[in-house]
């Protein structure tokens, strides 16, 4: 079936598979960016996880803070209701975070825990530990509102809630949430591996399908080559070997479309000229023939008329000695009545054979007139073709145009993705301003290192509660050992998240610069505890300027780190389609200029077709020019052979003539010698004739020469084409 299609419609077809195999990578791209869109969203929800898990460990050390502030009010109402709501409002966030860990939370891009998992186990875990966490803590607060109200004067309960119960919870709690921190971890480095294996195989596919794509266009472009170039290539074959005269070299059609309409209009016309020819060699042949019985006959006259010649000459020395011999006379007039009907037989012949070779000759410029007629189709047929393929080439050309306006806008689409790496720059400058969000956030923690040291000072002075300062101070070493683990976790995290990490390494040094100071202090207070009593209060109000402060510097920084993840993620994305609207750039030029070589060879060919119309043109007027000579040359044979046959008639004439003369000297031989003068008329008379006679022979005999060189001409002409049998 697509043999027999046209060729404008086999180009079409190719150009839109080509356009199809375009889509199909296009498309995959697209797929392969989707992919790595899925990849980065798991990375995040990765991220968000272990901020989460570093969350509820921050938290649960603010909660312990938070009750230890509650439990050294001793008179204040206010400074315990507010460390009682601090304290409600941590263990709030503890559970939303435990609730976002095990549900997920979209907006968050963080998934929910699968069922039965490993996670799903450290995240009951956490919460059962925190549940008796929190009942330790409720015990401590309702303790020590009982205490305030003066419902009851035993502390003894409360300190042991605070040395035991709580250090216990909380170290339980703590190592439930470095457990579960840990496990986030491993599934974000798990998760990490799987997006760099997926991205991998998205790569690796993706370039598959790039190759396939290319082996596919080079298998279409042999299969045009060889469905049409190949074709094309056997008809100029086919119309050469026509050109040179070799009427036997037929073309092969394989399919009903133009290029197989033309090969059939070529195989037929070649049949005809074949026909022709064929014919034309037989008249020649015919010709041959008849000329040369012609010339055979002509030399017989010519022998007959020197022997009549001759007889005459001797019938004169006859009639000189007429006198003399009677006999001889009598003989003589016998042999020349013997002769004179020989001589008029052979004319008869003659003439006969004149009249039949201008009956050839008329066949034969009928013949002609065909040959001219049919090659005078062929010509115009030729021109047909050559105004076909000038059409053909000036299609190519328009292609040609199209494909350079394709190319052009290939090139615009590479310049708008130059124009969106400039976009790209733009958003490394916004992340710059993100690093410098970050400096400010180290600024506000610096903040906090002056009030923690101002903290220390005001502790320092502290004289009186020995025995409340020491409790506090076996919490300040407990929370100061947490801040430390803390800070060590907070770098671990830190180191795993690399780029986007930089902003809590700088948190959990100073975190750990705190601690070390913390521990300094405690030590000194441990020294100067007989002046702890009298600026307890003052040391209280420090601790909580310098947790405000603390809890400004972490917002400023957990903001900072929200804006740096953002807008690396955004510049990573822009990156992303930047390369595969680069690599999709390329694909198509290249794609673009395999077509665009494709239609200069098509238009080269249609060019070498044209050129080669062209020269068929030139020899079909070459032939036609031939045959219009040898049109002339059967005119002038047919009018040498009216003239002959003219001729013969004369000679026929004389040849009766001769006869009734040589009949009368027969009846008047007996008046020989009375009409002896009548005798030597007479033989006047037939000398005449016979040297007209021998004129005419003579003329005959030229005539028949001309026509046998023009017979010759043409078989040399006709010769030259090898015709079908």
């Amino acid at each position: 079936m697509f043999r027999n299609l046209q060729l404008k419609y086999k180009l079409v077809l190719l150009f839109l598979l080509m356009a199809l195999i375009v889509a199909v990578t296009g498309s995959f791209g697209l797929w392969s960016q989707a992919r790595i869109g899925d990849l980065l969203a798991l990375q995040k929800s990765s991220a968000a996880q272990e901020k989460l898990a570093v969350l509820m460990k921050v938290t649960l050390q603010g909660g312990r803070v938070n009750l230890l502030e509650a439990a050294m009010t001793r008179n204040n109402a206010d400074d315990f209701e507010n460390s009682k709501i601090d304290y409600e409002l941590k263990r709030d966030s503890f559970d939303s975070y435990c609730t976002m860990l095990r549900k997920g939370q979209p907006k968050l891009h963080i998934p929910p825990a699968e069922p039965g998992s490993l996670l799903e186990q450290r995240i009951i875990k956490v919460v059962d530990v925190f549940h008796d966490f929190d009942q330790v803590a409720l015990q401590i607060l309702s303790v020590q509102e009982g205490l305030m109200a003066g419902t009851t004067t035993d502390d003894g309960k409360l300190s042991r809630l605070l040395r035991e119960e709580l250090p216990q919870v909380v170290d339980r709690a703590s190592v439930s949430v470095d457990d579960l921190l840990v496990e986030v971890g491993s599934l974000a480095a798990k998760n990490e591996l799987a997006a760099s294996a997926i991205q991998k195989r998205s790569n690796i596919t993706f370039l598959s399908v790039i190759g396939g794509a290319i082996l596919l266009a080079i298998l279409l472009g042999l299969f045009a080559t060889q469905t049409i170039v190949g074709r094309v290539n056997l008809l100029m074959k086919s119309l050469k070997l026509g050109a040179e005269g070799d009427l036997t070299a037929l073309v092969k059609v394989e399919a009903a479309d133009e290029l197989g309409r033309l090969g059939d209009d070529f195989n037929q016309m070649l049949e005809k000229l074949s026909t022709m020819m064929g014919k034309v060699k037989k008249s020649t042949g015919e010709l041959g023939r008849i000329a040369t019985s012609i010339q055979l006959v002509s030399r017989d006259v010519i022998a007959t008329a020197e022997v009549q010649q001759h007889g005459i000459d001797e019938t004169s020395a006859a009639i000189l000695r007429i006198n003399a011999s009677q006999q001889g006379i009598s003989a003589a007039v016998e042999n020349l009545s013997s002769s004179s009907a020989e001589t008029s037989s052979s004319i008869l012949n003659m003439a006969k054979s004149i009249q039949g070779v201008a009956l050839n000759t008329e066949a034969l410029a009928g013949s002609v007139t065909q040959v001219s007629s049919a090659i005078g189709e062929m010509d115009a047929t030729i021109r047909q073709i050559e105004q076909n393929a000038n059409d053909l080439r000036s299609a190519s050309v328009s292609t040609a145009s199209s494909i350079a306006e394709m190319d052009s806008s290939i090139q615009e689409v590479e310049q708008n993705a130059q124009q969106t790496a400039e976009i790209s720059a733009r958003v490394h400058e916004d992340a710059e301003s993100g690093q410098q969000a970050v400096q400010a956030t180290i600024r506000g923690i610096q903040e906090i290192r002056q009030s923690s040291r101002s903290a220390a000072e005001s502790i320092n002075v502290l004289s009186q509660s020995a025995d409340d300062i020491g409790m506090i101070l076996s919490v300040i070493n407990d929370v100061t050992e947490e801040t430390r683990l803390l800070s060590l976790n907070a770098s671990i995290i830190a180191a795993q998240s690399g780029e986007h990490g930089r902003g809590f390494a700088v948190v959990a040094d100073e975190i750990r610069k705190l601690a070390e100071r913390t521990s300094e202090s405690t030590r000194e207070i441990d020294q100067l505890i007989s002046r702890v009593q009298d600026e307890t209060r003052r040391a209280v109000e420090a601790i909580r300027g310098a947790e405000i402060k603390v809890a400004e510097g972490e917002v400023l920084s957990q903001k900072s780190g929200e804006a740096l993840r953002e807008i690396v993620g955004g510049v990573d994305q822009a990156a992303t389609r930047i390369g595969g609207i680069a690599r999709a750039t390329r694909e198509q030029a290249r794609g673009s200029l395999l077509i665009r070589e494709t239609m200069e060879k098509v238009a080269d060919m249609v060019s070498q077709i044209a050129v080669s119309t062209h020269q068929q043109a030139r020899a079909s007027e070459q032939i036609m020019s031939e045959v219009e000579k040898m049109a002339e040359l059967t005119v002038m044979v047919r009018d040498a052979t009216k003239k002959q046959n003219a001729d013969g008639g004369l000679i026929s004439r004389l040849s009766e003539e001769i006869g009734a003369m040589i009949e009368k000297i027969r009846e008047r031989c007996s008046e020989q010698a009375e009409g002896g003068e009548q005798i030597v008329e007479a033989l006047a008379n037939i000398q005449e004739s016979t040297r007209h006679n021998l004129s005419s022979a003579k003329v005959m005999g030229d005539t028949l020469g001309n026509l046998s060189l023009q017979i010759s001409t043409l078989e040399q002409e006709v010769v030259e084409f090898k015709v079908l049998e």
